[in-house]
């Protein structure tokens, strides 16, 4: 049903496009991945490197249909400064997880993330990112396309101060264990519906920071948190 375009002879890197008018296809459906579609997508993912964990995150998706995590992060950080969490039902949270997003069209990627939370019927969508080994390259986090690129539609979120709980001595009446659980260090983003139509401002001013005091990390992370 495509229309096969060559590339012009000047061009880097040499590859064929193919297109297809939207007059031509003949329904094309979009729909939520369904237990019977595991085993076709078994065969299709079966030469990435990642495919082990892309299918973890599959089944997991099969069982929940949510992010069991949500109370967790609901719980170090401060998501409110952007959306009201009792207004959001727990299964319209997610994680990003894998992405495919070709660099030629990354500039419309907040378009991407908007039709996704409308197809998908989500309110908002999380990212995780862990800090990197010194002296290791940089790990891969997704099944085709590094996920740092979710970085330029989404805000940074502050963490929240915790509280230390004596969890023997309150027994029965401590929090629950998806709050009070130890996790790896990770920094947060966030994509919601109304962020996707906010066009983000690019500020170019450069400031040094002298020293690497407490002050001054201190300063760096509210300007990396505004």
């Amino acid at each position: 049903s495509f229309l096969r375009r060559t590339s012009r002879a000047s061009s880097w890197p040499p590859q064929e496009l193919y297109v297809l008018p939207r007059a031509g296809h003949s329904g094309v459906e979009v729909r939520p991945a369904v237990a019977a579609d595991r085993p076709a997508l078994c065969d299709l993912v079966k030469d990435l490197r990642l495919s082990e964990a892309l299918l973890q995150d599959l089944d997991r998706f099969y069982e929940s249909r949510r992010d069991p995590d949500a109370e967790y992060i609901c719980a170090h950080y401060n998501i409110e400064n952007f959306i009201y969490f009792s207004h959001h039902r727990r299964e319209e949270l997610a994680q990003i997880r894998h992405l495919v997003l070709k660099s030629s069209f990354q500039h419309l990627g907040r378009h991407l993330f908007k039709e996704v939370l409308r197809l998908a019927g989500r309110s908002c969508l999380f990212h995780r990112m862990y800090p990197s080994i010194q002296g290791q390259e940089r790990t891969q986090n997704s099944c085709i396309h590094h996920l740092d690129v979710v970085l330029d539609y989404a805000v940074p979120v502050r963490p929240r101060r915790q509280i230390l709980y004596p969890l023997e001595e309150l027994g029965i009446n401590a929090p629950s264990r998806r709050i009070t659980e130890h996790q790896a260090p990770f920094a947060l983003s966030l994509i919601s519906r109304k962020l996707t139509l906010e066009p983000k401002v690019t500020v170019n001013a450069r400031i040094v920071v002298v020293g690497a005091s407490n002050t001054g990390l201190s300063f760096l992370e509210v300007l990396c948190l505004w």
